[in-house]
């Protein structure tokens, strides 16, 4: 467990290598094999590693080393920790003749978190970011070979930034509005307004999408009432017979057979 500046209390690992060398056989025998009838060397690893994670956790709280600047002082930990072991090496007749920092790191959550919030200072713009990710998926659409309405989440892809745009910007937004036009002379007939503009639809069939189409053509391209349609501002596709404004066009259902 070590105190970090900016993190607060984390969790750390260390990995590493060390070299042992028997300077002393009897010194050994005395100390560590003594009336042991199975001596491995495993006894020896274990116990010179756990004299090692003292020594460890002992140097990196004395140093106060920032979290962050660990990796840089690999090797002079390294050299602390085995000058700080080796006197208690050396009493059983072994010599630490070497010892290696290869790694140090934080549990994967902590470094989770660490890339998650260093991703953040990268990217900078926030708004270019948020324009680039409303592109993204468009981009990757277009490439998708199940097929789809490329149209479609063209739009609406390219509704979705303009609102993020005129959201993060509300001066561009406003920039963007029209306009009032020259008032004319009082002589000049008023021109009349423009009809307002029809809705666009799309028609879904055999897994594929059609359209758009003016709701006068709907008919001729096979509108049936079980034929999927959508258009701008529907949640989802629909049943034609369950959109009202689409159900006055289709003849009526016959009553069920007697």
């Amino acid at each position: 467990m070590c105190q970090a500046a900016r993190l607060g209390p984390v969790r750390l690992r260390a990995y590493g290598t060390y070299n042992v060398r028997i300077v002393q056989p009897e010194v050994l025998l005395q100390e560590l094999v003594s009336t042991d009838g199975l001596f491995q060397v495993d006894e020896v690893s274990d116990h010179i590693r756990n004299m090692i994670m003292t020594a460890f956790t002992s140097s990196i709280g004395a140093a106060q080393v920032p979290l962050f600047d660990l990796a840089s002082r690999y090797q002079e930990i390294s050299n602390t920790i085995r000058q700080n072991v080796q006197a208690d090496v050396q009493r059983f007749g072994l010599d630490l003749t070497q010892l290696l920092i290869e790694n140090i790191s934080l549990p994967p959550e902590v470094e989770a978190a660490l890339d998650k919030r260093a991703s953040i200072g990268v990217l900078g713009n926030m708004q270019q970011y948020t324009q680039y990710q409303v592109a993204n998926p468009i981009e990757q659409s277009a490439q998708n070979p199940s097929g789809g309405n490329s149209f479609l989440e063209l739009g609406v892809g390219l509704a979705m930034a303009q609102q993020v745009t005129n959201a993060l910007n509300p001066n561009a937004a406003q920039s963007q509005q029209p306009l009032a036009a020259a008032p004319q002379p009082a002589t000049s007939p008023a021109a009349a307004p423009p009809p307002p503009p029809q809705p666009q639809w799309y028609l879904s069939r055999d897994g594929q999408t059609f359209g758009p189409f003016p709701v006068n053509q709907l008919l001729q391209q096979g509108l049936t009432a079980q034929t999927y349609v959508w258009r701008s501002g529907m949640n989802g596709w629909q049943f034609a017979n369950a959109v009202p404004e689409l159900a006055v066009l289709l003849p009526p259902s016959p009553p069920p057979a007697p």
